[in-house]
């Protein structure tokens, strides 16, 4: 298995369009900064939906047109996630839909060898809390009727949303798109864990940005700001196209890009955290 790949025309429109549509109901969930100043009995702070919230490239509950003072308080936080499943059977029973384009990616790209029971699991924030926060005042786990204690430590199949960045130039958290690697530092470089992403936008344009960028491990001066691996130059740039489709080894370095304020929704991927089985 090669380290990077990259596929095109691999997912067929009506798969694409059932994945999209899916997607659209679902609820995002991220975690904001500075949420204390907002109306918590009359505003959805963590979730959003698009097919109720309607589609935006910003962040959902500051529309379109954003004002200095919301964004000082919203700060940078501009990734959106919807967990599905922390192993192969919990994927399918959450969404058959995108279990079917896990299972046409593993058949038709890995020869059946991907296994989404072993992959490195990702945590992802914002799922529960104050109950005012969230539509009809349930969380994610009541809402879709997830036990926490099957979860452990995270997913390995969820959605990422990424909206415009309108603060992209501010120094809090130094997180938003940040590079990293989708590791664990139990995990050994040459491990077969992989990342597999579905860009399931039916539409983009390059004027829209969102582009990925992966970099390689030279020895530049920079350090991850907590696991402390190098940070090297970037060396592939990776469009948003709709439909491709991106497997990449869990030890390389990359970071998302947002879009641009002219894209008219959010960059959409479904993600895949893997094993490839001997």
């Amino acid at each position: 298995m090669e380290d990077f790949q990259i596929f095109d025309g691999v997912i067929d429109e009506e798969l694409h369009r059932e994945v999209y549509d899916w997607i659209q109901g679902a609820s995002l969930y991220t975690k904001w900064i500075g949420i204390e100043t907002h109306n918590r009995t009359t505003q959805t702070i963590n979730e959003y939906i698009p097919a109720i919230d309607g589609k935006t490239s910003s962040k959902h509950i500051l529309g379109k047109e954003t004002a200095i003072s919301d964004m000082v308080d919203l700060f940078r936080f501009s990734m959106y996630r919807h967990p599905i499943g922390w192993d192969d059977a919990s994927t399918c029973f959450y969404s058959n839909i995108v279990y079917k384009l896990w299972n046409t990616i593993n058949d038709t790209l890995l020869d059946g060898k991907g296994s989404l029971d072993e992959g490195l699991k990702e945590g992802i924030n914002g799922l529960s809390g104050f109950k005012g926060y969230y539509k009809n005042r349930e969380d994610y786990y009541t809402k879709y009727g997830v036990p926490k204690n099957k979860v452990g430590n995270g997913f390995v199949s969820y959605i990422n949303a990424r909206s415009t960045d309108p603060m992209s130039g501010d120094r809090i958290g130094k997180r938003s798109g940040q590079m990293h690697k989708d590791t664990d530092p139990r995990a050994k470089p040459e491990d077969p864990y992989y990342t597999v992403l579905f860009i399931a936008n039916l539409e983009w344009y390059p004027t829209w940005g969102a582009d990925l960028l992966y970099y390689d491990d030279k020895d530049t001066g920079s350090k991850h700001w907590k696991r402390g691996y190098n940070l090297g130059w970037a060396s592939k740039v990776v469009s948003n196209v709709p439909g491709r489709i991106i497997v990449y080894k869990h030890n390389i370095t990359h970071s998302t890009m947002a879009p641009r304020i002219d894209a008219e929704e959010m960059s959409l991927r479904v993600a895949f955290r893997i094993k490839i089985k001997d």
